[in-house]
């Protein structure tokens, strides 16, 4: 069992909670660490949660069932940039920990205008180009944790990361067995992983990507297991191809939304979507790039490992 404990002064990041701050000696469960949502359910329920803060919102499990899930609380951390919300499905005690992309400059989005597109920015550039540790890994820890708090009641939970919210999911993966799925997915390099763990990833995370997305960033972990990605849109339109090859725009939440609904409407689609569930598929590591990764590693190996 890995142990769980929150950081102190994490109550400082919590808003909107309908009960008592948690503090550093929070009695903590042991919630299963399961996927259940479907994943062509996830850019639409990021969207209703995480961008216009719906509540209750209505999602598909995997298998097919339609379950109702209400928001628990939401983390604001504006001295990293971070923001995470938590919604659980009141029948089951499953809950979902969803992690916000980067937030765009001058543009007012729910959470405040520009509020932390700079910090979203830095926290990208100094994972991706220099090694080091990403000041959002700690408060999306705290959020993991503090979802096994007892008296939540959540029986299960899973993580939905967004561009660079999938970094945060795949880093939880990694270091505590969390399971969930990312799309939009931002690489996550190699600041110090213990290389027994980094299977985890391609064990407990399902990605959900598009043929042409425009990301800047190499992983020096090698991408999502081909077994375990979903690529929705290899049957698009002429119009659809076109919008998407502008720059950036087929990383939008809102491409993702409607290219699963186009996925949906093939019938033939219902088996890789099986087949990206299955359990008993081969889910090792994807080779990693045989580009020589030549930056700086300021991170310690030693404050990654599981």
């Amino acid at each position: 069992m890995v142990e769980q404990k929150l950081s102190a002064g994490f109550e400082s990041s919590v808003k909107k909670m309908a009960f008592p701050a948690p503090s550093a000696d929070a009695a903590l469960g042991q919630p299963q660490d399961t996927i259940k949502i479907n994943p062509l359910d996830v850019p639409r329920f990021y969207m209703d949660t995480v961008d216009f803060d719906k509540s209750p919102v209505k999602v598909r499990y995997t298998d097919g069932s339609e379950q109702c899930f209400e928001k628990v609380f939401q983390v604001d951390d504006q001295k990293s940039g971070f923001f995470g919300i938590v919604y659980k499905n009141p029948a089951d005690g499953h809950a979902v920990i969803l992690f916000k992309g980067m937030d765009l400059p001058f543009i007012d989005v729910r959470m405040g205008t520009d509020s932390n597109a700079w910090k979203d920015l830095s926290s990208s550039v100094a994972g991706n180009w220099f090694g080091t540790l990403s000041e959002q890994i700690k408060p999306a820890q705290d959020t993991f944790f503090q979802v096994a708090r007892e008296e939540y009641g959540i029986s299960s939970r899973e993580v939905v990361g967004y561009s660079l919210g999938g970094q945060l999911a795949k880093d939880l993966a990694i270091r505590h067995g969390a399971q969930g799925q990312v799309f939009g997915d931002v690489p996550l390099p190699d600041v110090g992983y213990d290389p027994k763990a980094v299977g985890r990833v391609h064990q407990n995370i399902i990605a959900i990507k598009l043929t042409d997305e425009d990301i800047p960033f190499e992983s020096t972990l090698g991408t999502i297991n081909s077994n375990r990605t979903l690529v929705l849109d290899e049957n698009e339109t002429w119009w659809e191809e076109i919008i998407d090859s502008i720059p950036l725009l087929d990383h939008m939440p809102q491409s993702f939304v409607r290219e699963s609904k186009n996925f949906e409407e093939i019938p033939e689609n219902a088996e890789k979507l099986k087949a990206v569930l299955d359990p008993s598929r081969d889910f090792s590591p994807a080779p990693k790039p045989e580009e020589p990764d030549y930056r700086f590693k300021w991170a310690d190996p030693q404050t990654l490992s599981p």
